[in-house]
């Protein structure tokens, strides 16, 4: 990004920040609009905004431009993960929804995972504009589809739509849904939308679980971040790979968060079949299992990383990384899937949860440079691994 005048690696890691902070700021819209509107004209809407500034963003020509392209870019491409945990409880059961959510969690991870890798190899051999340019036209393809295919899934609207179809065929009959019966559509609606939008920051201020799990759930994730920050410093300066190689090598997340994907949902698995029994009673806090684990590779894999970087073989980090990773899946797969089973309103407080994480996801980048220059990798991602066991140990078992 040097024709923008970004040298600055400070500067770079805020275009980066810019893009996630959006993706904080979105859901405490899109969540609460799709309670009202429905998933997927959410969805969509947001996609086409994603679509449009990441066009603009491959045609800036200067840092501002490219850091206001980025900003709506983050709030469209938020738009999916606004609604997916009430997709997530519209349309699955109890017994199927860790399935669901390990198969869409996985989606989820491709992303990050894969796009640096192909993005590393664009900007080697066309230019980063292009890194922008390819995601908007995969967007665009996938709006296509999503126009021929995709379905409503939030049961109110349906009822909505169905009582719609019912009224133009019978226009002599006095047809109503339970919905209608609240109070009259516009004014719901006008009405829903202001208290279904604090509704997210309500749940974060007065409940105190929720606010303790969403706040070690967004450490975990900026440090997630924060690493991928130190990739190019320590795996192309350090250990010389290509640009295109440090994308290669990212892929040690994907393999990470698919370990600890497969384990959670093999977990829940288990403890839902002895939960469902006829002399037990199936406990939401169950979900937490395998956060417990996860914390403990969190900090392993912090250690291992952070003290093997630059003095071993790079596959030693990697497999740092790796575990590392692993336990972050844990932790994200199970907080996310009890808040889904524990609330009326699950996109809300995903929402919530969505929130904290990308707020910590576009801050931790911007210190990361200091950290690593003041302490070094080794005791810099040592002083993450403290912070992680120190936030995380206490009060899971509480919970």
């Amino acid at each position: 990004m040097a024709d923008l005048g970004i040298k600055n690696p400070t500067l770079g890691a805020i275009q980066i920040s810019i893009f996630v902070l959006a993706f904080a700021l979105g859901p405490i819209f899109a969540a609460p609009l799709s309670e009202i509107y429905g998933r997927s004209i959410i969805v969509r809407t947001c996609n086409i905004l994603f679509i449009a500034f990441s066009i603009g963003s491959g045609f800036a020509q200067n840092a501002a431009q490219l850091a206001v392209c980025r900003f709506f870019a983050g709030v469209g491409g938020s738009g999916g993960l606004a609604v997916f945990g009430g997709v997530l409880a519209d349309i699955w059961d109890l017994k199927e929804r860790a399935k669901a959510s390990a198969l869409m969690s996985t989606l989820l991870i491709l992303g990050p995972v894969v796009g640096p890798a192909c993005g590393g190899w664009i900007s080697e051999r066309a230019s980063w504009r292009w890194t922008c340019w390819v995601p908007a036209m995969a967007a665009a393809a996938l709006e296509i589809i999503s126009l021929i295919h995709m379905k409503e899934s939030y049961i109110p609207i349906l009822l909505e739509q169905k009582l719609q179809r019912n009224k133009r065929l019978h226009p002599d009959m006095d047809l109503y849904t339970v919905v209608e019966l609240l109070s009259d559509l516009s004014t719901r609606r006008a009405g829903s939308f202001i208290s279904s939008a604090i509704r997210p920051v309500i749940y974060l201020l007065v409940d105190p679980v929720l606010f303790l799990l969403s706040l070690y759930f967004a450490f975990v994730f900026g440090e997630v971040y924060l690493l991928i920050v130190t990739f190019p410093d320590i795996f192309g300066d350090g250990y010389g790979h290509s640009a295109g190689f440090v994308g290669i090598d990212l892929l040690a997340q994907g393999v990470g968060n698919i370990l600890g994907l497969i384990a959670t949902v093999k977990v829940h698995g288990i403890i839902y079949e002895r939960q469902t029994r006829p002399d037990r009673r199936y406990n939401p806090e169950s979900r937490l299992v395998p956060a417990f684990p996860g914390a403990l590779l969190i900090v392993a894999g912090l250690f291992l990383y952070g003290f093997s970087a630059l003095k071993y073989h790079f596959i030693v980090p990697l497999v740092g990384f790796v575990i590392f990773a692993a336990g972050a899946m844990n932790i994200f797969l199970a907080i996310q899937l009890y808040i889904v089973d524990c609330f009326a309103f699950p996109a809300s407080a995903v929402a919530s949860l969505s929130f904290l994480r990308f707020v910590f996801a576009g801050v931790f980048p911007l210190f990361g440079s200091r950290l690593f220059q003041a302490l070094g990798v080794d005791w810099g991602t040592g002083l993450l691994a403290f912070l992680s066991l120190g936030l995380g140990l206490p009060f899971l078992p509480l919970v």
